[in-house]
């Protein structure tokens, strides 16, 4: 059985983590699947915590980045290098290629990178990548900006492989489910957030905030939500993290609204045909929200503009139908030409191949 390495991915249980496995477990069925992580891992999954990342490299056959946001700095918050992240990823690949593995980064996205040497990184991952597929147009200009070649082919976020229903719509829904992110790191994340909300509070509605990386650590999402409790006096509830993506979604199915600081809370909220509004602090967040046509707003916005498109969210629309099933089929088409790269051309679906958006256009010059 041949060994496909999960690049990036970490030993931390979430309902993101073990999405992304799933999803490439059911694109890949006869293929071993390794992380770099430490923790184990369920299902077909064999975690290689005591190998060097360069050995483990050398013993798959196959690198390949899904999902995440890979191109981007890391915040001051993580404790980490702004660069880490970049250099790390560019490590794998670099191995990958020098080894002749085939590399692939699929459905992976890009943010803002704010200087020379974010810009020379995320220019030679690009460089090393066999296979990339982006999982939105933001992300595409984002690289383009940095100077990458162009173009580049945009597909979707590979969980929504795992979205094989349409959306249901209707119903009686009640409350608001607010899914937090503890990523934005800013010290005054909590005073804006409590601010954003606390008008939606007043209306009377149920508020549930819910941290999507688990614990009640002060730096995790499980903390923000304690420090936002506190500052609306306790008049919202604190739920535990989801156990896994089905678990989101059904508990994101009843609500009437879903604001997300998350990309895989949005995908939970369109397949369960909840509106959503998105407080974004990446540029895969506004660009979900655009394709999925929901609102939304940047984390650094006022809270009180913040504030004024929740309460317009509680009379909105959920995403269409037809927008989740783009979504679907994008992440599906994604997933093909990961097959394809894998078997080296002799995939048995070549014909089914539709072709993805290439951005920004391959005639635009920079």
């Amino acid at each position: 059985m041949p060994t496909v390495l999960l690049a990036g991915a970490s030993g931390h249980r979430s309902p993101e983590h073990e999405a992304m496995l799933a999803a490439l477990r059911g694109a890949l069925p006869d293929w071993r699947i390794v992380t770099t992580g430490g923790a184990p891992a369920s299902g077909a999954v064999e975690a290689r915590a005591r190998r060097s990342p360069g050995r483990t490299v050398l013993n798959s056959d196959a690198v390949v980045f899904v999902g995440g946001t890979v191109f981007t700095t890391l915040r001051p918050s993580t404790a980490r290098s702004p660069h880490d992240l970049l250099a790390r990823a560019l490590l794998l690949a670099g191995g990958g290629r020098a080894a002749g593995k085939p590399v692939a980064m699929l459905g992976v996205a890009a943010d803002q990178l704010p200087d020379a040497r974010a810009r020379w990184l995320a220019r030679a991952l690009v460089r090393r990548a066999d296979l990339l597929v982006l999982c939105d147009e933001e992300s595409a200009h984002a690289l383009a900006t940095a100077g990458a070649p162009i173009p580049f082919r945009v597909g979707a976020d590979p969980v929504w492989t795992l979205v094989d229903h349409a959306p249901v719509t209707g119903g009686d829904r009640d409350g608001v489910v607010v899914a937090l992110d503890h990523l934005p790191g800013d010290a005054n994340l909590a005073d804006r957030l409590a601010g954003a909300l606390g008008p939606l509070v007043d209306t009377g509605v149920t508020v549930q905030l819910q941290p999507w990386q688990g614990g009640d650590r002060a730096a995790g999402s499980g903390g923000l939500a304690s420090a936002v409790a506190t500052r609306l006096n306790g008049r919202v509830e604190v739920t535990a993290p989801p156990a896994s993506m089905l678990d989101a979604w059904a508990r994101i199915a009843g609500a009437r609204l879903a604001v997300c600081l998350n990309s895989h809370a949005m995908i939970a909220a369109a397949a369960v045909g909840t509106p959503l509004v998105a407080i974004a602090h990446q540029l895969k967040l506004i660009g979900l929200a655009r394709r999925l046509q929901q609102p939304a707003a940047p984390f650094t916005a006022d809270p009180a503009v913040i504030g004024g498109k929740l309460l317009s969210g509680l009379d909105a629309q959920p995403a269409s139908p037809h927008a989740v099933h783009a979504e679907i089929a994008r992440a599906a088409e994604g997933f093909r030409l990961l097959r394809l790269l894998l078997t080296r051309g002799t995939l048995s679906e070549l014909d089914s191949l539709d072709g993805l958006s290439l951005v920004p256009a391959p005639w635009t010059a920079r």
